[in-house]
């Protein structure tokens, strides 16, 4: 058969008649038993008279291309038993018994049609001129109201079938409409069709870690069904395709009483039929108005709303041994906008919401193009010996960095995996739209529940700090220095940090303690940032400070560490530094350099040898012989103040008030001169 529908366009080797055909009622004629035809809404209308076969018909003519399918997108056909699409005088053709190769209902009533033409096996005479589609009924009578919203005829060199083992026409890529018409197909590396069909009986599965990337719909027929493997990815290019039903599986290492942050990347999904051993009552959603700030119980009987999160516990019966939960998300698989509401981050309030897309999307595309600043994924806690637990924490993420969770695991890359629940921050009360121009081709292994995830840190001029103890505390920062960067607060590249249980690290500005931190490029020598320390370990206890990850940047730079407590500038590029902490809050104990300021002042040997401190009539006495004393600080060991003293103003101060413990004590003598010397004392 050689024809072509006229005011049609071809596209990849197929030609493809849409909205624009069924809006130009002048190409269309009415047949046999129709009363009208109309356009209303960009819909091809057609009315029966209540006779056996109402048909309409549009012109053909010979062009030199064959076409083996066409694609009906019709509704109200249900009354009738077949849709055929043949020639205006079938005298010369065999009308098959049934031309309908299979159906599917999709969105808002309307039903896919694939139409096989290879059944017209006479249709190859040049003089017809029009093209005809039959509504075929068994019965008289029948009036109901046809539409037609599109019609797509197929090129023979446009569709390819998989008959079990093989393809008939290659295998598919962009421009081929994939049928899947027998048996399984395993798709074990990323794969591009022009659309995918699964036929009654067939299964499609999209093997773990691979992508299906479609120019349009995936649908399954009856009971054709297509499968997306642990992250693996559906990633489509048009937005307005219509599909149907996929499963979509996502595992999560759980225990007895985790929670996991999960959200949904289809349609419709039933929280209880998700987790259906999870008991009834542990199934919760997060209402951010500032008013509630609070988690929501959610019926377990709800549908997950698309673009959300929900904390769901592990199901009844796991024990304190992690197992893996295998969750499978049934539905039909999102695709183009979804848009959520968040209320903005002005009282501690995070909104809880999802990636919605079968698919990884990027966080920095997310930020770029919203009012979201930063996301913060939930781990778990995990029980260690002598009653010591690790401390329950977010992994932070922003646009260019992302830290490790206290709990563990990898700090978070600009991926977000699909099925991904987060909190995030806002600037604003309003909408936040998720986009298919924020999603990302494979990247989908980075789910935040599993303990083994790998992402790589993507910028090269990164610091990345660890402090840590041997009863398994940790937190987590970065510092990072960019060309779009301020040394101020940036939305969306600044990250404020969330305390963890036990430890807390951050680095400070003005007005915030940050997890991840940008800074301004050029980069100065002379440039410093200020650390903080929180500890609610209620003993004496010993951490480390590390350098976890350093971008190539700092391979020619130095990074000390000072200790203004102890008067120590370490190098943390030779070793961790050790040092030991109450319980409290230390924001002016810790600060990075990048150049050994104790070596700077050349006088400094000499102001330090002009400082004293000893016993006089058994009080400690502070004497400086080269400038007046301003301020004297005392410490213990574990860097407590135990004593103070400003406005001194003199050469020399008597510690009075100082209570003599028989302990060693660090005495910091601040001089008028800006110089600050530590001497070590036992009182």
């Amino acid at each position: 058969m050689k024809l072509k529908l006229l005011l049609s366009f071809i596209l990849f080797n197929s030609l493809v008649v849409g909205q624009n055909i069924m809006t130009n009622l002048s190409d269309w004629t009415a047949g046999g038993n129709v009363t009208t035809l109309a356009v209303n809404a960009g819909v091809l209308e057609i009315t029966p008279n209540g006779g056996n076969f109402p048909t309409i018909n549009y012109p053909i003519s010979v062009d030199g291309m064959t076409y083996k399918y066409v694609r009906v997108l019709v509704r109200n056909s249900s009354s009738y038993d077949q849709i055929r699409f043949r020639d205006a005088t079938p005298t010369a053709i065999a009308t098959p018994t049934s031309s309908i190769l299979f159906g599917q209902s999709v969105a808002d009533g309307f039903t896919n049609y694939y139409i096989d033409l290879t059944a017209f096996a006479a249709w190859s005479d040049p003089s017809e001129t029009q093209g005809q589609i039959r509504f075929s009924s068994t019965t008289t009578g029948n009036t109901s109201l046809i539409e037609i919203k599109e019609i797509e005829f197929f090129g023979d060199s446009a569709v390819t079938v998989w008959n079990g083992s093989t393809w008939s026409n290659g295998t598919p890529d962009a421009t081929k409409t994939a049928i899947i018409a027998s048996g399984t197909l395993n798709l074990t590396a990323n794969t591009n069709m022009y659309r995918a069909v699964v036929y009654n009986g067939s299964n499609l599965i999209v093997t773990s870690g691979n992508t299906l990337t479609l120019e349009k719909e995936l649908s399954c027929i009856g009971t054709g069904s297509a499968a997306f493997r642990v992250n693996s990815s559906l990633l489509q290019n048009d937005v307005n395709v219509v599909n149907t039903a996929i499963t979509y599986r996502r595992n999560s290492t759980m225990k007895q009483f985790d929670y996991t942050y999960w959200s949904s990347p289809v349609k419709n999904q039933v929280l209880n039929l998700f987790s259906p051993l999870t008991l009834g009552d542990k199934f919760f959603s997060f209402n951010a108005d500032p008013v509630v700030n609070n988690w929501v119980l959610e019926n377990q009987n709800n549908v997950m709303d698309s673009g959300y999160g929900y904390a769901i516990r592990a199901p009844q019966g796991y024990t304190t041994t992690p197992q893996t939960f295998s969750g499978d998300f049934i539905g039909v698989p999102n695709n183009g906008d979804v848009t959520v509401n968040v209320y903005a981050t002005t009282v501690g309030n995070y909104n809880l919401l999802g990636n919605p897309y079968p698919s990884a999307i990027r966080v920095s595309n997310l930020i770029a193009g919203s009012s979201i600043t930063t996301v913060y994924y939930w781990t778990h806690i995990t029980a260690v010996t002598s009653n010591l637990y690790t401390a329950n924490d977010y992994a932070v993420r922003t646009s260019v960095a992302g830290t490790a969770a206290i709990s563990g695991g990898s700090a978070p890359s600009n991926n977000m995996a699909a099925g991904q629940g987060f909190f995030a921050t806002s600037t604003a009360t309003g909408p936040v739209t998720f986009t298919n121009a924020m999603r990302v081709l494979g990247s989908n292994a980075g789910f935040f529940r599993n303990e083994n995830d790998v992402n790589a840190e993507e910028d090269d001029n990164l610091l990345r700090l660890d402090v840590t103890n041997t009863d398994g505390a940790f937190k987590q920062q970065v510092i990072l220095y960019l060309s779009s960067a301020t040394n101020g607060y940036d939305s969306g590249m600044d990250g404020d940090q969330l305390d963890g249980q036990f430890v807390s690290f951050y680095s400070i500005i003005p007005g915030h303690n940050l997890a991840i931190q940008a800074k301004a490029l050029p980069w100065e020598v002379t440039d410093v940032v200020p650390l903080g320390f929180k500890s609610t370990i209620a003993a004496i206890t010993s951490f480390d400070i590390t350098i976890s990850e350093l971008g190539i940047f700092f391979d020619d730079k130095d990074v000390f560490l000072e200790d203004k407590v102890t008067n120590t500038f370490h190098n943390l590029k030779v070793s961790p530094y050790t040092f030991t902490s109450d319980a409290g809050i230390f924001n002016n104990r810790f600060v990075i350099h990048y150049q050994d300021i104790s070596l700077s002042n050349d006088d400094f040997a000499g102001i330090e040898n002009s400082v004293y401190v000893f016993k006089e009539n058994n009080q400690p006495k502070v004497v400086s012989t080269k400038s007046n004393i301003a301020s004297v600080m005392v410490y213990d060991t574990l860097g407590r103040i135990v004593f103070s003293k400003d406005k001194v103003n003199a050469s020399e101060v008597v510690l009075s008030d100082l209570i003599a413990n028989n302990q060693a004590l660090i005495i910091k003598t601040t001089l008028e001169n800006n110089v600050t010397v530590a001497k070590k004392f036992i009182f």
